[in-house]
């Protein structure tokens, strides 16, 4: 199954979002890092803040 993508709105970037159960409108952003940073100096791994956002899916014409 090939999942819309929705631009996030935090970061601008095109992600994929899943559907939530039991919300047919509704979708979840999936996990990701924002541009052109994957990690802290510490090596930590830094998500978007835009990750895992419920986010309205496109609905179909």
């Amino acid at each position: 199954m090939k999942l819309p993508r929705i631009e996030c709105r935090d970061c601008s970037r095109s992600i994929a979002a899943g559907p939530v159960a039991g919300r047919l409108t509704k979708g979840r952003l999936c996990r990701h890092d924002p541009p052109g940073r994957r990690h802290q100096a510490d090596g930590a791994l830094v998500s978007c803040p835009g990750s895992l956002a419920i986010v309205d899916l496109p609905q179909p014409a």
